[in-house]
C-alpha cells in the first residue's frame, strides 16, 4: 500500500506485520511516549543464562521471575507468556507477572474469544501486534477494544514465537497507566526473549516424553526379562534401560560407555563381544553373541546379545 493510499497515515496507533513503523493501520501517534528499549537489552544475556540453568522442575519460576525483572524495569504493568493451542483456536495464559492492583487473568480462559481480532493477525497471519491507543483500532476489531476496555489497558504488544512453522506461544505486555509506542528494536529484543522463554519449554517438554518413554520401555523389558541399549560406534556411549544395566549389575545412575561394558563382561568373552560389534559395523548383518557377566559375589549370569547397525544420519548406531 503506497502512502497516498493509507487513510490513517501519521495518525494511526496499530502496528503489524513486519513493524518496520507503519503497517497496514498507519502510524504511531506522536503524543504516545516511546519505550525505551535500551534497558532490555542488557538483561537478555543474563535472562538466557537463567534459563540455561534452571532445571525442568524450576524453570516455570525462573521465567516468571525473569517477566516481572522486565516489566518492572520497563515500567509496564502486566506481561507474559500466551500458550497456543494447536487446532480449533485457543489461547491461555502460561506464564505471567502482574502488578499491585493489576487484574490476574485466569489460565482457564481463551484469550482468542475476547480478541478475535488480534487472534486472527497473530496465529492466521503471523503478524506482531502493537497496540499504542485503543481509539484507531478498526472497526472489526471492536470486541477487542471492548476487552481491552474492561480489563484497563491502555497500550499492548502481543508478538507470535514459532516452533518449526507453528505459532506455538505469544509474548505479550500491556500498560494500564499511560500510552506508549513500541519501536521495532524493542519489539525485536521482546521477541528474543520470548524465543528463549519458548525454546527452554519445548526443551522441557522433549525431555519429559523421552523420559515416559524410558520409563515405558523399562516396564516393558523387565515383564519380559530383556534389557535394551544402543551403541553409539562413532561416540562410543552406551544408551541403556535401566533394566538393561541391572543385567550387567549396575545402577540406573550409572554411565556407559562400550570400554565399561565390556569390563563388566568375563574376560574370556570380551574378544567374541567386541569382534560381534566389528561385524555388525562392517557387514551391516544381524549379529548374536552368548557371554559371561561375573556378579559381586562371584555368581556367573550368562547373557545373549542381539543387534545391528542402524545409519543416523552420517553416523551409525
Amino acid at each position: 500500500m503506497n502512502e497516498m493510499s493509507n487513510p490513517f497515515q501519521g495518525t494511526g496507533d496499530v502496528c503489524c506485520g513486519d513493524q518496520k513503523g507503519l503497517g497496514e493501520h498507519g502510524l504511531l501517534p506522536l503524543a504516545a511516549a516511546e519505550i525505551n528499549f535500551h534497558l532490555l537489552e542488557p538483561l537478555i544475556p543474563a535472562v538466557s543464562a537463567r534459563i540455561l540453568k534452571a532445571s525442568s522442575e524450576t524453570l516455570d519460576e525462573v521465567i516468571r521471575s525473569s517477566l516481572q525483572e522486565i516489566i518492572q524495569l520497563l515500567g509496564l504493568d502486566r506481561g507474559g507468556l500466551l500458550k497456543v493451542s494447536e487446532g480449533p483456536g485457543k489461547v491461555v495464559v502460561s506464564h505471567a507477572w502482574y502488578d499491585k492492583g493489576v487484574e490476574v487473568v485466569s489460565s482457564e480462559i481463551d484469550l482468542s474469544l475476547l480478541f478475535p481480532w488480534s487472534y486472527h493477525q497473530l496465529v492466521a497471519q503471523g503478524e506482531t501486534v502493537g497496540i499504542t491507543s485503543l481509539g484507531f483500532l478498526p472497526a472489526n476489531a471492536e470486541t477487542d477494544k471492548q476487552s481491552f476496555v474492561e480489563w484497563g489497558v491502555k497500550s499492548s504488544l502481543t508478538i507470535p514465537l514459532l516452533i518449526g512453522q507453528r505459532i506455538h506461544h505469544l509474548i505479550a505486555v500491556n500498560s494500564f497507566k499511560e500510552e506508549w509506542s513500541w519501536p521495532e528494536p524493542f519489539i525485536t529484543y521482546l521477541r528474543l526473549v520470548g524465543e528463549i522463554f519458548v525454546s527452554a519449554l519445548e526443551r522441557r517438554d522433549i525431555l519429559r516424553s523421552l523420559e515416559i518413554y524410558q520409563a515405558r520401555l523399562d516396564v516393558a523389558a523387565a515383564s519380559a526379562h530383556v534389557g535394551l541399549w544402543e551403541f553409539d560406534l562413532v561416540t562410543g556411549k552406551i544408551w541403556a534401560t535401566n533394566s538393561a544395566k541391572e543385567l550387567f549389575y549396575l545402577v540406573p545412575e550409572d554411565q556407559l560407555t562400550f570400554t565399561t561394558l565390556l569390563e563388566k563382561i568375563h574376560p574370556e568373552d570380551r574378544s567374541s563381544v567386541a569382534d560381534a560389534v566389528e561385524q555388525a559395523r562392517d557387514l551391516g548383518m544381524e549379529v548374536q553373541v552368548e557371554y559371561r557377566v561375573p556378579g559381586p559375589d562371584g555368581a556367573i549370569r550368562w547373557l545373549i546379545s542381539r543387534g545391528r547397525v542402524q545409519q543416523n544420519g552420517a553416523s551409525a548406531a
